[in-house]
């Protein structure tokens, strides 16, 4: 399974409160593709003030 993370500022990094959430295969609901940081406030914020 494929693990991403945000990128900000030039740099990959995980969400701040490190959970994560799964996406999964729409034609095999039970198989997981992705994993995304369960991104907030906060790495908006970072990523706002990158641009």
């Amino acid at each position: 399974m494929t693990e991403y993370a945000n990128f900000i500022g030039g740099e990959w990094v995980d969400a701040e409160g490190g959970e994560t959430f799964e996406t999964y295969n729409p034609a095999a609901p039970d198989e997981a593709v992705a994993t995304y940081p369960e991104s907030g406030v906060s790495e908006t914020d970072a990523a706002v003030a990158a641009a």
